[in-house]
């Protein structure tokens, strides 16, 4: 079935455009990297493949131009002032964002600011969740789901065979509700007005 248009902010090799695809959206990609998104375009040629530049403060669409937004893993984009009107500008009535969000108020962040070797992430951490949150709500959006995660010292890209049982246990021990401390939040918005 079909279930509309779908933008997917820094795409990569198309891995949730994949997703998209197989589950009813009509997909276009954008990413900075044009290997990146050659790779998506050879792996998904049905998809619209658009090449953004890291300077951009706006998204390359027209207003009202989506129903889905998908942003996950795209830091530098989700903590952008300019983010929240953005959404809102490309998002139809009743469109939906899907993103991931570094928190500042989390063990991550304090680390990242401590640790001489991981001072490089510090940036990730410049904004906390509350403050996302209440950006998205005064831009006239709905938080509809609110997930915590990276509670526990893996890296995201991690291969090994213990991150099931890690992310069981996150949310056994209910750290998945924890979104106003937790190292990183995925939520669900609801575009209202």
């Amino acid at each position: 079935p079909e279930h509309g248009i779908a933008a997917d902010i820094g795409c990569d090799g198309g891995r949730w455009s994949r997703y998209l695809i197989e589950n009813g959206y009509s997909v276009v990609c954008t990413d900075i990297d044009e290997k990146s998104l050659a790779l998506c375009q050879e792996r998904l040629p049905e998809s619209v493949c658009v090449l953004t530049s890291p300077d951009a403060t706006s998204f390359p669409f027209r207003d009202g131009q989506f129903d889905l937004l998908l942003c996950i893993g795209v830091v530098e984009v989700v903590l952008a002032d300019w983010f929240p009107e953005e959404v809102r500008r490309v998002l139809r009535p009743g469109g939906q964002l899907v993103a991931s969000i570094p928190n500042r108020n989390s063990w991550r962040s304090l680390l990242a600011q401590t640790v001489r070797a991981q001072k490089q992430w510090a940036p990730h951490y410049a904004l906390s969740y509350t403050d996302f949150r209440g950006s998205m709500i005064e831009h006239g959006f709905s938080l509809r789901q609110e997930i915590g995660c990276r509670w526990l010292p893996v890296r995201r890209n991690s291969n090994s065979a213990v991150v099931p049982f890690l992310a069981w246990m996150e949310k056994y021990l209910g750290f998945s509700r924890l979104t106003k401390y937790s190292p990183w939040v995925i939520v669900t918005a609801r575009k209202d007005r």
